[in-house]
């Protein structure tokens, strides 16, 4: 046993909880923080010229683009999960550089050649008059991946070293600088147009992935010269093994919201079941977002089963308040007051999301078991079975909403948040089977 497991072990029941709180609050912070930063865009835009063509320019763009960026999401799983010594630093330095080469590549003939067409105008469906401002914020937004990777990979650093508190500086930094850049936008005008949303996105995530830089360069010589985890540092075939499962997981995941959207578009009244689904999963996702870190609870904390039961109830309390949150919003006049005074949502549209609001309550719990379970099976290199778990909860998803949308159409955006329950069920149940004898912390 290493002194860091004697020093957990000794350590009072109420100081590791305290710890893991001081490492966690400001990842929480830090994800609400960011769901934030679009309302900051989408603000922006809607005081532009011609602003349905620059927000439907914009939207397209970005979704492509995140498209293409996605795999750079997965470095700071794949790096909390093996940095050990300065050789895996390097390693996965090396490919991540390859990685955002490659995302860079793909994006070059979309962006320059006559395939951006084929893609914007036959696959997206974008009306031919509106391509060139589509084009012109996706030229800009190929530095997604660039700054995408540069921010995760050093956050990853500052994650393991345990100083979570410079991610809720970095992100706050990014949001003023995002709104200094809208003030200048909307006073000088030297953008317009779909050109508006991709500047400041760019502008607030390149900001805090330039810190993230500068914070994980101080905390990057903390990592010993040689491995302390395992007899042999990391190798590039290694974390490929590692890696690829989780890019693989997060492609499988971008079919949900589609499947979702395409199962409400068969309801009794399309438009008002999509329109209230997106409201009140905005509003949930604020909650929610909160507890997509919890596996590096696992991965920072969990040492023996002491410490691991720990990280479990620590995480269902979390989980617990969140969706006491939900369940009350959608359940009393708090939830109308907050849709309708502070989100602007019509009177209508509110009682219809509010009820969905109250199906998402569930979700919070789910999510952090499953959450606690990637933790186990990142520690122990089972990247393919996130993969599978990913997937069905995919397969379910498809199959709850289009069965619901079917049978039940009276349901309306309910069924949005019945399908993601459901999914989120299958997901966890499948990483809790794959992880069952590994779960065996001494």
């Amino acid at each position: 046993m290493s002194k860091g497991d004697q020093a957990i072990n000794l350590k009072k029941p109420k100081s590791f909880v305290l710890e893991l709180l001081i490492f966690y609050m400001p990842l929480a912070i830090s994800a609400m923080l960011m769901m934030s930063s679009h309302s900051i865009v989408s603000s922006a835009m809607a005081r532009t010229v011609n602003v349905e063509v620059a927000l439907a320019a914009y939207a397209v763009a970005s979704s492509i683009a995140m498209m293409f960026e996605s795999p750079c999401y997965n470095i700071r799983q794949m790096a909390v999960s093996l940095f050990d010594d300065q050789t895996s630093l390097r390693t996965i330095f090396k490919i991540g550089f390859g990685l955002v080469l490659l995302c860079v590549g793909l994006m070059i003939p979309v962006a320059f050649t006559g395939f951006g067409k084929v893609v914007f105008i036959n696959w997206a469906g974008v009306r031919p008059e509106i391509y060139p401002e589509v084009i012109k914020a996706f030229r800009l937004l190929m530095l997604m991946p660039l700054v995408s990777a540069v921010r995760a990979y050093y956050q990853s650093i500052i994650i393991v070293q345990k100083r979570t508190f410079w991610l809720t500086i970095n992100v706050i930094v990014r949001l003023t600088v995002m709104v200094g850049m809208t003030t200048l936008i909307l006073n000088t005008n030297f953008v317009e147009g779909s050109m508006v949303g991709a500047v400041i996105l760019i502008s607030g995530i390149g900001t805090e992935a330039f810190l993230a830089l500068l914070v994980g360069l101080r905390y990057r010589k903390n990592f010993p010269d040689h491995p302390t985890k395992t007899k042999q540092s990391i190798t590039a075939r290694g974390a490929l093994v590692f890696f690829i499962p989780l890019i693989l997981a997060s492609f499988a995941q971008t079919f949900s919201r589609p499947g979702i959207n395409a199962g409400l578009a068969r309801t009794a009244n399309p438009e008002l079941a999509l329109a209230s689904y997106q409201v009140a999963y905005s509003f949930a996702m604020i909650f929610i977002a909160l507890l997509w870190s919890c596996h590096q609870l696992v991965l920072v904390f969990a040492k023996d089963r002491q410490t691991f039961r720990t990280v479990v109830k620590f995480g269902l309390v979390i989980a617990g308040a969140m969706s006491g949150v939900l369940l009350v919003c959608g359940l009393s006049p708090l939830g109308t007051w907050v849709l309708t005074t502070i989100i602007g949502v019509e009177a209508e549209l509110a009682v219809l999301s509010l009820r969905i609001i109250a199906a998402f309550s569930v979700i919070p719990i789910l999510v952090v078991l499953s959450e606690i379970f990637v933790g186990v099976l990142l520690m122990h290199k089972r990247t393919p079975s996130i993969t599978l778990a990913k997937s069905a909860n995919v397969i379910t998803v498809l199959t709850v909403s289009t069965v619901l949308s079917a049978n039940m159409p009276q349901l309306g955006g309910v069924i949005g948040a019945v399908a993601m329950t459901f999914g989120m069920l299958a997901e966890f149940s499948v990483e809790y089977w794959r992880s069952r004898d590994i779960l065996t912390f001494k």
